[in-house]
């Protein structure tokens, strides 16, 4: 094929190979492209997380966790608690059931992660490797606390 497309395009079969492998890699984000989308998830996450805190910060049950069930229909606790382990269950559910107390936390919880991995990835992006591993480090830590012993209690 590659031979056919050099005959008829007057090239090399060398000069028709780099256009392919050229044009294929055009299909390709660069390390800018990669860094940009990196800090738009970055500044999302950093506005979200401090919006939740914004509106979450004179909250009672943000405090006092038992404040999430005051109030809270008992007849099939069993049921809710069980669709309720994974955070996205969780969050469709509350919406749903317009009750968002329980499904802000969660989101708050999750996102606060977010922002270190998204910093972590635009450093990669720039070539800084260092603040890279260190920010990595510091989203695994936060990661770790948010995930596995925080959002049980």
């Amino acid at each position: 094929d590659i031979y056919g497309l050099a005959k008829k395009c007057n090239l090399t079969e060398r000069q028709v190979e780099r256009w392919f492998r050229s044009r294929r890699n055009q299909d390709r984000p660069c390390r800018m492209k990669k860094f940009q989308e990196a800090c738009w998830r970055f500044t999302f996450y950093l506005m979200i997380t401090i919006a939740g805190i914004a509106f979450l910060y004179d909250k009672p049950w943000v405090y006092d966790l038992w404040e999430v069930w005051n109030g809270y229909p008992r007849q099939d606790f069993l049921a809710h608690v069980i669709h309720h382990l994974a955070a996205v269950s969780l969050m469709s559910f509350s919406w749903c059931a317009n009750y968002i107390r329980s499904g802000t936390l969660v989101m708050i919880l999750h996102d606060a992660a977010d922002i270190w991995l998204e910093s972590a990835k635009m450093f990669s992006y720039a070539g800084w490797k260092q603040t890279c591993n260190i920010l990595f480090f510091i989203f695994s830590i936060v990661f770790l606390i948010s995930r596995l012993i925080i959002f049980p209690f």
